[in-house]
């Protein structure tokens, strides 16, 4: 026989795969989470060594901001990515920042007949994320006779640079007391 070989080719196609971030959330103010994602349509493949999903997605991030809403995970580049053909789904708002809750209450307060009016103060249940501020007065029910006087929130807001949307607010009002004057 005179044997005369033609040699042929393999040739290996990326794997079709489709990925989705998993839902998570934050409170506004608090760490990140974890981002993962999930496979919604095939599967990675195997090989001597089992690829794994962080060795396709690499490090996950996600849409830069701060403020309260939703934000799109994005993926990486990992090390055996360029063997799948990846579709992600992109709009997917995965991550989610809501609001912080907090209770501002106002102080309950007490002047005599004639004198001026102190201060109106308040307490606030949780302390407010660095470089936010509380902005503008309380104020009361007007009134100077003995009697008790509602202490309102007025434009007692929270500067955030986002409208104050950040927080979730909630105001308890507090009463001014006006007590008799003594004389003799």
């Amino acid at each position: 026989y005179d044997l005369t070989f033609v040699g042929g080719e393999l040739d290996i196609t990326k794997r079709l795969i489709t990925l989705a971030a998993d839902a998570v959330s934050k409170t506004y103010g608090d760490t990140d989470p974890t981002l993962s994602v999930s496979i919604t349509s095939g599967s990675l493949g195997r090989v001597t060594v089992s690829d794994t999903l962080a060795d396709v997605t690499g490090t996950l991030s996600r849409q830069a901001g701060q403020d309260v809403g939703s934000y799109d995970v994005e993926l990486g580049s990992g090390a055996k990515s360029a063997n799948y053909a990846i579709t992600f789904e992109t709009d997917n708002n995965a991550f989610v920042i809501d609001p912080l809750a907090i209770t501002v209450t106002a102080d309950d307060l007490t002047k005599t007949y004639g004198d001026a009016d102190p201060s109106l103060t308040y307490e606030s249940s949780v302390n407010l994320v660095t470089g936010d501020d509380f902005v503008g007065e309380l104020s009361r029910a007007s009134g100077e006779d003995v009697n008790t006087y509602a202490i309102l929130q007025n434009t007692l807001a929270i500067d955030d640079g986002n409208e104050g949307k950040n927080y979730d607010l909630t105001f308890v009002g507090g009463e001014l007391d006006i007590t008799k004057r003594l004389i003799t």
